[in-house]
């Protein structure tokens, strides 16, 4: 589904690289999930997300540099 909207919405091209990046983020934020679930706190949980939500998107949307 994430897939589909980068390429037909975004424009972004289909690449093997952008398939490993998918995965990634996936697995990442599976684990990220589990983890904001673990919280007993709602605060620690909103901590958590927000900061879950800063990483992924940085790490889909910003170029590293090289």
């Amino acid at each position: 589904m994430l897939k589909s909207f980068l390429l037909e919405r975004m424009r972004i091209p289909s690449t093997p690289k952008l398939g490993l990046t998918l995965r990634m983020l996936s697995d990442v934020g599976q684990w990220l999930t589990a983890l904001v679930y673990q919280q007993a706190r709602h605060k620690a949980r909103n901590l958590l997300i927000r900061e879950m939500k800063r990483m992924l998107t940085g790490y889909l949307f910003v170029a590293p540099a090289m």
